[in-house]
């Protein structure tokens, strides 16, 4: 079970927990992403970045079954991560405007408005934690966040307003919400 993996994963050094091996359960998307690896790693003129399986193939033969021990809750290799994507971008949400990385912005008579997020709480998988992701930054950012509301998100930019910037109606059930977040 899922939870019996994750607990015995996150365990301190000093804690006795009998070891518990996870096994693969694919899906469509994962198991053809592992057959194209398997069928083609000879050739990788049609892969847009070589994929990595592991040290020696080692997450290939255990999603093939031929290592149970690989992936295991004693296993160095694993390092749990949560509350972020698959780029391991922080910043998450309900983003009404956002803008990064970019110089020379200028914005004239912006409205936003009628920003609403519903989303229930995350899983406490990892359990209680003030930052989960090592960039998360207070005030905008604290444990599960993807039921914030950025009304405006500006990263790494330089951005003026020229015209009044209008917001309003800015509102999250269960997360912060704000009009303007700035890094």
């Amino acid at each position: 079970e899922v939870r019996q993996f994750a607990d015995a994963l996150l365990a301190s050094d000093d804690e006795e927990q009998d070891v518990i091996y996870a096994q693969y359960v694919g899906d469509i998307v994962t198991d053809v992403h592992i057959a194209m690896y398997e069928f083609g790693r000879d050739d990788f003129d049609n892969w847009p970045g070589i994929p990595f399986f592991g040290e020696r193939e080692g997450l290939l033969a255990w999603a093939k079954g031929e290592d149970a021990t690989y992936v295991s809750s004693d296993s160095d290799l694993l390092e749990v991560y949560c509350n972020n994507d698959a780029m391991f971008h922080p910043s998450k949400g309900n983003l009404g405007v956002k803008i990064s990385g970019v110089k020379n912005v200028q914005l004239n008579a912006v409205r936003i408005e009628n920003l609403v997020d519903l989303t229930k709480l995350g899983h406490d998988l990892c359990g209680s934690r003030d930052l989960y992701h090592f960039s998360q930054q207070s005030p905008y950012q604290l444990g599960f966040s993807m039921n914030m509301v950025h009304a405006m998100a500006i990263d790494f930019s330089e951005v003026s307003i020229t015209q009044p910037l209008h917001i309003n109606g800015v509102y999250s059930k269960t997360g912060l919400a704000f009009a303007m977040s700035t890094w």
